[in-house]
């Protein structure tokens, strides 16, 4: 396991492995700075504890074919990859969107469901409406409960 952190650490060993951007993600990930050398003013080695990361475990896994390296108990929650800038970007909007839904979902306890949900349950309590109804309103309220099921079908029908 030392072996394994060390060559994450000098990144020079490693560089078969991954591309310089996914040595960036995974120091990310142990919440440690990059170091290009261990140099300091006067020309000395010396490394400072300070910029080293921290993980509880890293392990080395076979998940189907391939052998992974898994890092667990770091800093950082959450690390993406993609095939170039313009997908890391929308996939970070995704997951801060994502994030702030589950804030807002705890924050209030309540939830809206999509899908049509809402003008389904409006559909459901203006026929019950129209039912307690005995003049020609009925026909009108019951006429409107029926056309917010038209937007559940649609959305249905384009697989939203």
């Amino acid at each position: 396991m030392l072996y394994v952190l060390y060559k994450i650490i000098t990144c020079s060993s490693i560089t078969w492995i991954c591309r310089k951007h996914k040595v960036v993600l995974i120091s990310l990930d142990f919440g440690s700075l990059k170091v290009t050398t261990f140099a300091d003013m006067e020309g000395e080695e010396t490394f400072d504890s300070s910029l080293l990361g921290h993980a509880d475990e890293v392990i080395e896994e076979r998940i189907a074919d391939d052998d992974v390296i898994l890092i667990k108990g770091t800093k950082n929650s959450s690390a993406v990859s993609g095939a170039n800038d313009y997908m890391l970007d929308e996939m970070d909007r995704a997951l801060h969107d994502a994030l702030c839904i589950v804030k807002r979902t705890l924050e209030s306890n309540m939830v809206v469901a999509g899908g049509g949900a809402v003008e389904a349950a409006l559909s459901v309590y203006l026929e019950y409406l129209a039912t307690t109804l005995g003049s020609r309103e009925q026909l009108a309220i019951a006429e409107f409960a029926e056309s917010f099921l038209v937007i559940p079908k649609v959305v249905n029908n384009i697989k939203l």
